[in-house]
C-alpha cells in the first residue's frame, strides 16, 4: 500500500511539474508577444496636413523657405508622387545647409529607401560645406532623421531637436 501511494505521489508530482512548465512557457510566450507588439513601429492615422502644419510652425524661416518638388527630385532623387504627402523647406541661400523634409509614406517598406536618400544628401552636403562653412557641417553632424511608422522627418537646423519633438507630439 505504501508503495502504491508513493507511485501515486510521484505521478502527481510529475503532473504538477509538467503543468508548471507549461504555465511558465505560456507566460514567457505572452511576454514575448507583448514586447514585439509594443516595439513595432506603428503607422500613424494623423492626417498629413496636421503633422506638416505643426512642423512648419516650429521651423525657423530665417534660413529655410518652402521648397519645390523639383528640389526634392534633384537633390534627394525622390519623386513626391510616390508618397502620401511631402513637405520640404530648403536653404534661403547657398551659404546655409538648413533643410526640413517631412514625408508620409504610402507603405512603411519605403522607409529604407527614403532614409538612404536622406543619408546620401547629408554626405553630399557635408562634402560641399566642409571646405568653406564648417559651422554648417556642424549642423549636418547634428541633423535629425526620425522614422516613425509611416512618417519620416529630416531636419538640418540649430533647433532640429525641438522640431523633432513637435513632430513626435503631432503624431
Amino acid at each position: 500500500m505504501v508503495k502504491r501511494m508513493t507511485e501515486r505521489t510521484a505521478k502527481l508530482g510529475l503532473q504538477i511539474n509538467v503543468y508548471r512548465v507549461i504555465r511558465y512557457g505560456l507566460l514567457l510566450c505572452l511576454f514575448v508577444v507583448v514586447i514585439v507588439l509594443l516595439s513595432r513601429n506603428r503607422e500613424s492615422k494623423v492626417p498629413f496636413e496636421t503633422v506638416s502644419s505643426a512642423v512648419a510652425e516650429s521651423i525657423d524661416t530665417d534660413n529655410a523657405m518652402p521648397g519645390s518638388d523639383r528640389f526634392l527630385k534633384k537633390y534627394f532623387g525622390l519623386n513626391p508622387d510616390d508618397y502620401d504627402g511631402v513637405m520640404i523647406y530648403t536653404p534661403t541661400t547657398n551659404m546655409h545647409a538648413n533643410e526640413v523634409l517631412l514625408i508620409r509614406l504610402k507603405d512603411t517598406r519605403q522607409a529604407d529607401s527614403v532614409s538612404a536618400a536622406i543619408q546620401e544628401r547629408i554626405e553630399s552636403q557635408r562634402g560641399i560645406f566642409q571646405g568653406y562653412a564648417p559651422e554648417e557641417v556642424g549642423l549636418l553632424d547634428n541633423a535629425v532623421l526620425d522614422v516613425q511608422g509611416n512618417y519620416i522627418l529630416y531636419v538640418v537646423d540649430d533647433n532640429a531637436a525641438a522640431v523633432d519633438e513637435v513632430f513626435r507630439s503631432s503624431l
